[in-house]
């Protein structure tokens, strides 16, 4: 198929590999004398060229497939002791989706079917081989109202290896098992389902199968027609992380990429069909491939590309770039950059998910296209969108930095416009579920007035009839600021002027301050209306669309109130975020008053709040409500006072 591979350099292997923590020991050199006298454990994953510190099975009803390997190898000088292979629960169950921890708890699900007796000697350069099987114990199903797609299909656990090395006396390996309900159309796993079980910490946007067709954004997705390579001195990889297709004989889904200067089309491989019960490599987590006709485990010397220039991703005939994908120019591909359970973003590297065919369906003729964007799951590494502004991975500025003070005494150029087209400082704003590629109902610059004939300076806001709580996710004007959240403890905070008996109708008249990555997922401190004329100060969380009200406390005299300070305290250290407010009255000041309750932000939450591109900002909605004005006097992102 295609003669122009390149072996990947150890650079790009350890950039391929980061997004799963390694269990190789440090150095010897490092270590004191007694533990370069000792034995070394290194712990090998059958995938670790894709992912390492992890097996990775997959199934269909059931089924038994092949076992998968774990080779334990002594490295070191003396003889190594394994002293014991624990099967236990996953580390990863702070990551469940919700109220579906039990999946992580699925040790029974796997098995050592060539466990050693232990105590387990191995001398220097010897090796053991664990052979692991995946045999779900349950059914899985596909039942309404559950929170993912599959229930009891995803299954969890870990193997837990104690053994003489001093430097590593326990290791760990990640063991997930995919089991699909059924083959083919609604029995399939999602693409949500697909990257939680390669430990992708990802916000794919929904749990269904079908994700819709719509030039729209979903979660995390980054819409880039063409793509460029990092590291010129290094090959650009499509490694195949899913293939869920019909089940045929014969080779199918030709996956290439397209050089846009010269409109050449190499191919990287296709997927073997087949005459078993599993179509082949269809139906399958981490499928082989087939290359120059022979059907081979994808390896980085084979499927390493080479694009001189900009490309795009082509699969059975459906492109990366929407207008090639003709005649409809259907949105064929959803890219997602890549994080690891932690949440941490890894550099040039993304999960990258199509569902192919160029004629979109109508009434009475489906076409076989659904929109489940898992008939090829793929990981891209070594890549980056043409345009350098699409790229997530780059930080922002850090807090304290002069853009991320805002007090609105001049027009911001370069920033969002309001309704008079001044620049009001803010750069983007929250997205809601109405935006698309080309539009930003999120933003309406004609319920904005900066104020800039006082010394004071203030940014009036009129509120809508939105709201970015549970799953209406409509806000307009979320105004928000990109900042580096991820090593300095940080303060967001604003202003707002008084008086507030405006805010007078429950519940869902409020303004403050937020600080999140979406819609579904955020934390907020709002001064709201309680009660018929009552106001108060709610702490609150949205997480995964389900919130959680953290505190809320009442604040008298409204109509009194000067003004009144929001804070959100970040501490990326301990990834916690707390809350605070400050009242002052004509005559009364309340001083800094910590709001009871703090939000601990663990697992793929910790690294989407503390980002290199993390995100606050100012908010004020009145949903279902009548419409308020209010005015906000600054709005600051800075360093947190020792």
């Amino acid at each position: 198929m295609n003669n122009r591979k390149l072996a990947l350099n150890p650079s790009s292997r350890m950039l391929l590999c980061a997004f799963s923590f390694s269990l190789l020991t440090a150095s010897s050199l490092s270590l004191p004398l007694a533990a370069q006298t000792s034995g070394k454990l290194v712990v090998t994953t059958e995938d670790a060229a894709i992912v390492t510190g992890r097996l990775v099975f997959s199934t269909v009803d059931e089924e038994i497939r092949s076992p998968k390997s774990i080779t334990l190898t002594n490295s070191g000088a003396g003889t190594l002791t394994i002293s014991s292979l624990v099967l236990g629960d996953s580390d990863e169950v702070v990551n469940a989706v919700n109220g579906r921890t039990s999946d992580y708890k699925r040790a029974g699900d796997f098995q050592i079917l060539n466990a050693p007796a232990l105590p387990l000697s191995l001398a220097p350069g010897q090796a053991y081989e664990l052979s692991i099987q995946f045999a779900p114990q349950r059914g899985s199903g596909i039942v309404s109202g559950s929170p993912t797609h599959t229930t009891n299909g995803e299954n969890y656990a870990s193997l837990t290896i104690s053994s003489s090395d001093p430097s590593q006396p326990s290791a760990k390996v990640q063991l997930a098992g995919l089991n699909a309900f059924a083959y083919e159309g609604t029995g399939e796993p999602s693409a949500a389902e697909i990257a939680r079980s390669f430990g992708l910490g990802n916000s794919i946007g929904s749990e269904a199968l079908k994700l819709g067709g719509a030039k729209a954004p979903l979660g995390e997705e980054i819409y880039s027609p063409n793509w460029l390579r990092a590291n010129a001195s290094s090959p650009v990889l499509l490694w195949p992380l899913a293939r869920y297709g019909a089940r045929k004989t014969g080779l199918q889904g030709y996956t290439k990429y397209r050089e846009n200067a010269s409109g050449s089309e190499p191919t990287i491989y296709a997927f073997p069909g087949g005459s078993d019960v599993s179509g082949g490599e269809n139906q399958r987590l981490l499928p082989k491939v087939s290359i120059d006709g022979s059907t081979v485990t994808p390896t980085a010397n084979n499927i390493g590309e080479t694009p001189a220039g900009a490309f795009s991703l082509k699969f059975s005939g459906s492109y990366t770039d929407d207008a090639l994908n003709t005649p409809d120019q259907p949105h064929n591909w959803r890219t997602y950059p890549l994080r690891d359970s932690q949440g941490k973003l890894i550099p040039n590297t993304w999960y990258a998910i199509v569902d192919p065919g160029n004629v979109l369906p109508t009434e009475g003729n489906e076409v076989g296209k659904n929109f489940d964007y898992q008939d090829g799951a793929f990981l891209l590494s070594n890549a980056r969108p043409e345009s350098a502004n699409l790229d997530p991975s780059v930080p922002k500025a850090a807090p304290g930095n002069s853009s991320l003070v805002l007090f609105f005494r001049s027009a911001v150029s370069g920033t969002l416009a309001d309704s008079e087209g001044k620049g009001i400082g803010f750069t983007s704003t929250q997205r809601n579920k109405n935006d698309t590629f080309t539009s930003t109902p999120s933003f309406d610059p004609s319920s904005l007035l900066l104020n800039t004939s006082s010394a004071t300076g203030t940014l009036v806001v009129t509120t809508t009839n939105s709201s970015p709580s549970r799953s209406d996710n409509t806000l307009i004007n979320g105004l928000q600021l990109a900042f580096d959240g991820r090593s300095i403890p940080f303060t967001v905070s604003s202003k707002i002027l008084g008086p507030l008996n405006q805010i007078n109708t429950p519940p869902f008249q409020q303004a403050g301050i937020f600080l999140g990555p979406d819609q579904d997922n955020f934390i907020k401190v709002v001064v709201r209306s309680t009660d018929v004329n009552t106001l108060g100060i709610e702490f609150y969380q949205e997480r995964r669309a389900v919130g959680t009200t953290l505190s809320t406390v009442s604040l008298a005299n409204p109509g009194s109130l000067q003004n009144l300070e929001l804070f959100l305290i970040g501490d990326p250290s301990v990834g916690t975020v707390k809350a605070a407010y400050r009242a002052v009255y004509t005559s009364s000041d309340t001083g800094r008053v910590n709001l009871p309750g703090t939000v601990n932000l663990v697992g793929a939450d910790f690294g989407r709040y503390f980002d290199p591109q993390s995100k606050a900002g100012i908010l004020a909605y009145s949903k279902d409500s009548p419409s308020f004005k209010i005015v906000f006097d600054n709005f600051q992102i800075v360093k947190t006072n020792p």
